[in-house]
């Protein structure tokens, strides 16, 4: 699991699968998962293997869904600084 080009080049020069973890940095998980498949080395592996770790709020309503949204929100705007 990595947020950025130096976790999955890392990944594909050790040979393993690669996950995108896209709830920490949701802009250039296409770019990483890309660069992955370019410079992947058989190891591990054979083949390349790349996958997206998403973030999802569930809910029994919209609305409670709403107010969950907001609190994760605030919570990643907190981490941010």
């Amino acid at each position: 699991l990595g947020s950025s080009d130096f976790g999955g080049a890392l990944a594909a020069r050790l040979g393993l699968r690669f996950a995108f973890a896209h709830f920490i940095n949701a802009h250039s998980g296409h770019l990483v998962a890309q660069q992955y498949r370019e410079v992947f080395e058989p190891g591990y592996e054979d083949k390349p293997y790349s996958a997206a770790a998403i973030f999802v709020i569930c809910a029994d309503t919209e609305q409670e869904a709403a107010t969950l949204e907001r609190a994760v929100d605030i919570r990643r705007l907190q981490m941010a600084y």
